[in-house]
């Protein structure tokens, strides 16, 4: 299936990600037919483009977690803060990227 949309929307092809969101709807009893016109649909009309190509929505999310943990939790930005490396982005990318159909990261 990833391989026939890949085909099917060239601009975008494969990405990290969309795996595990054809699983989730799979798994949630839609059909082949039925998952492909739901990835269709939601790279082509939810998702902006940018979002796998040149991840700049992504960042954007990121960005938008960040503030909202400043604002609604401090302490845990600051615990978060205070380890040496991107945290949040190792966290919530792989969270974002397929677009929170995957439990455990």
């Amino acid at each position: 299936m990833l391989s026939a949309f890949s085909k099917y929307n060239s601009n975008l092809g494969y990405c990290q990600g969309l795996n595990f969101i054809v699983v989730f709807l799979l798994e949630l009893g839609f059909t082949e037919e039925q998952t492909f016109a739901i990835l269709k649909y939601v790279c082509t009309d939810i998702v902006p483009l940018d979002y796998y190509i040149n991840m700049v929505s992504l960042f954007s999310d990121k960005t938008m977690l960040v503030e909202m943990l400043k604002y609604f939790n401090r302490s845990l930005y600051n615990a978060i803060k205070s380890f040496d490396s991107d945290v949040i982005s190792i966290l919530a990318f792989p969270w974002f990227i397929c677009l929170f159909t995957k439990s455990e990261i």
